[in-house]
């Protein structure tokens, strides 16, 4: 669906130059197989975790991985000083991930 949708949007907006890749940037075919790596390894976490870990363990990597980003400048973003609150915020996440996937555990165990 989202090759699709992508597609359509394309050609909609670029038409035929779309599919011009003599000027495509190296870098562009990198991201490409790395969002490959990224929706396989996905794909493989959501079938051995399941979704709601799988997409929890994501969600909260982005979450760190921004922090990052924006407390040390990298990307040429504007750096953004770390600060108590943030820190706050991403262990209440996690916390909130090891009590959903810890209360899964007793529950089976009473089972």
């Amino acid at each position: 669906m989202g090759f699709a949708a992508s597609l359509t949007i394309g050609l909609i907006l670029q038409g035929k130059q779309l599919f011009a890749l003599q000027h495509m940037q190296p870098w562009y075919w990198a991201s490409g197989l790395l969002g490959v790596g990224v929706v396989v390894c996905l794909v493989q976490g959501i079938r051995l975790l399941g979704p709601t870990y799988a997409i929890s363990i994501v969600l909260s990597s982005q979450l760190a991985f921004a922090l990052l980003c924006d407390s040390f400048g990298w990307l040429g973003l504007e750096q953004v000083p770390f600060t108590f609150k943030q820190l706050i915020g991403v262990l209440v996440i996690v916390g909130g991930i090891l009590v959903f996937k810890l209360s899964g555990r007793r529950k089976a165990q009473e089972s």
